[in-house]
């Protein structure tokens, strides 16, 4: 991995595309983390066609991040249900990972689909809250509106405060409150 993170920084894109083929060469020689770095470089020297083939091959390997960026990039082209379904796959693999199960409620919550997906993301939330002061934004927007629990001004209250005691800072938690829906 270490390797690939130099490389990024210091090679030219020559060099790159031979790192590239080595690897392709000898996949099992190389971890998956070591193939996301790869991705990455791709990517940051310009060659998005590859990138994108490499996370393919990852998500469909169960690589829980790499389905991530698939889901951000299906996201930026409008497809929200291709990017969703990342997501799901996302948390299936990492289901005891609260940055996933995160991801996964708010895919959940934006799409507002039935009252079982917002109590879904409601405990997801909850699940995420002690690693994640996002999570404690969320759970009070979920008080606030309904959404997945009854609606209770009081406790979204009380979780917007535990957001701020956690280290938001009031303009932190505007800029998350304005784009909550957004995803």
């Amino acid at each position: 991995g270490n390797f690939i993170r130099i490389a990024t920084k210091y090679f030219s894109f020559e060099h790159c595309k031979r790192i590239e083929e080595i690897m392709q060469a000898n996949p099992e020689s190389f971890s998956d983390d070591e193939f996301m770095d790869l991705s990455n470089l791709l990517s940051e020297k310009g060659d998005k066609e590859k990138s994108f083939a490499i996370l393919e091959k990852l998500a469909e390997r169960g690589y829980a991040f790499a389905n991530i960026r698939l889901a951000d990039y299906y996201q930026r082209q409008g497809d929200a249900e291709k990017s969703f379904a990342c997501i799901k796959k996302a948390w299936e693999a990492k289901k005891t990972d609260s940055f996933y199960a995160l991801r996964y409620a708010k895919a959940l919550l934006a799409r507002k689909a039935s009252e079982g997906d917002m109590k879904t993301a409601f405990d997801l939330f909850r699940f995420a809250q002690s690693e994640n002061r996002e999570a404690l934004i969320w759970i009070s927007y979920c008080y606030e509106n309904g959404y997945g629990i009854e609606k209770n001004s009081e406790k979204s209250k009380e979780y917007l405060d535990k957001a701020i005691a956690f280290g938001e800072n009031a303009a932190d938690l505007r800029s998350i409150g304005n784009g909550l829906i957004k995803g």
